[in-house]
């Protein structure tokens, strides 16, 4: 399947303007005095696997490595709970099989998402938080059961905060993840994640 690349580069330069958008306007009207555009900055790698076992023939493999980089600041920032919101940059490379098949389809994947996550402060070593993930994915080639192209994902995830008061943070998670279009390109029978992820953040 042929993307053609000028319509990727728009795409994407819309998405980022409009997400970069909406944090200026958080950041000047809509958020505490506190919040800064560019407070935090992470870098996360998740390894994602499928796991949800379909019956038939439509069994299927898809696993993915990830890459994000992410942007953000607190929107609440008090002793006991931080509600931090990102945008963030992802992109990963992919194979895919159906079960019966012996040979995996590779394909690569570049998204946007806003990301919105509570950490709850225990100590000073260690927080645990959960987030969503809502925002636009490409695929480099539809496969069996989802077209290629433009897409939603959605994630949600639950982690550890490592060293929450220091500087730079380790970051340990899991989470679920699924993409599909709503209908705009058949087929669409979506694609279920299993991701683990292992992350810093720097406190800028």
């Amino acid at each position: 399947v042929h993307i053609d690349s000028n319509w990727v580069i728009s795409y994407f330069s819309i998405m980022t303007r409009m997400c970069v958008l909406l944090l200026l306007l958080l950041n000047s009207y809509g958020s505490p005095a506190q919040y800064k555009l560019f407070d935090l900055f992470g870098l996360e790698v998740r390894k994602g696997y499928h796991f949800h076992k379909e019956n038939g023939w439509e069994d299927y493999s898809y696993e993915v490595c990830q890459l994000e980089v992410r942007v953000g600041g607190n929107l609440v920032n008090s002793s006991t709970t931080r509600l931090t919101l990102f945008s963030s940059l992802q992109l990963a490379n992919a194979a895919y099989k159906r079960d019966f098949e012996t040979n995996y389809i590779t394909l690569e994947e570049i998204g946007i998402n806003l990301h919105l996550r509570a950490t709850f402060v225990l100590n000073k070593w260690v927080s645990p938080f959960v987030a969503g993930l809502f925002g636009v994915q490409c695929t480099s080639k539809s496969i069996h059961r989802q077209s290629g192209g433009f897409m939603f994902s959605n994630a949600i995830q639950i982690g550890l905060v490592w060293l929450p008061q220091a500087k730079v943070n380790i970051i340990t998670s899991i989470g679920i993840r699924h993409l599909s279009n709503l209908g705009f390109k058949l087929p669409n029978n979506g694609i279920n994640n299993g991701l683990f992820g292992l992350g810093l953040e720097i406190d800028l």
